[in-house]
């Protein structure tokens, strides 16, 4: 597996991942002073983890290989674009401020994406889906 690791780099505000193209896995968190990341040319990703960072908007989509994302307390977080993609599980636990999630066409339509939202807009937010698409606002056991 190929992945980057970072933990509480709070001086870290962006990162350059583009020349990284066969990443599987990035875990950015407690990176208090990141406020984007690109990922568009990271189509090997499986998984990502961003919690505890300043982005305002993170688009995983058309990205087929991805399951998992976890993106949990990212105050500043409003959009996210998982549309086209094969993510599976999300979790948004206090994400306050998201206000759009994207999973149209997501490939996983014959199994369930788990959105983890406790804490969040979920009031105000879209989830776009078809089918296969169930929404828990219960911190899992």
């Amino acid at each position: 597996m190929v992945g980057i690791t970072l933990y509480g780099c709070s001086n870290l505000t962006t990162i350059d991942l583009t020349d990284c193209i066969n990443l599987e896995v990035v875990s950015l968190e407690n990176c208090t002073g990141l406020t984007s990341i690109d990922l568009s040319y990271n189509d090997k990703l499986i998984g990502v983890a961003l919690s505890h960072t300043n982005i305002a908007t993170l688009d995983l989509s058309g990205k087929t290989s991805i399951s998992q994302v976890y993106v949990m307390q990212c105050a500043n977080l409003t959009t996210i674009d998982l549309s086209y993609s094969s993510v599976e599980y999300i979790n948004l636990a206090e994400c306050t401020s998201v206000t759009s999630v994207d999973v149209t066409g997501n490939t996983n339509a014959n199994q369930i994406l788990t959105v983890h939202y406790t804490g969040t807009a979920y009031d105000e937010a879209v989830f776009t889906k078809s089918d296969g698409f169930t929404v828990e606002q219960e911190p899992f056991a």
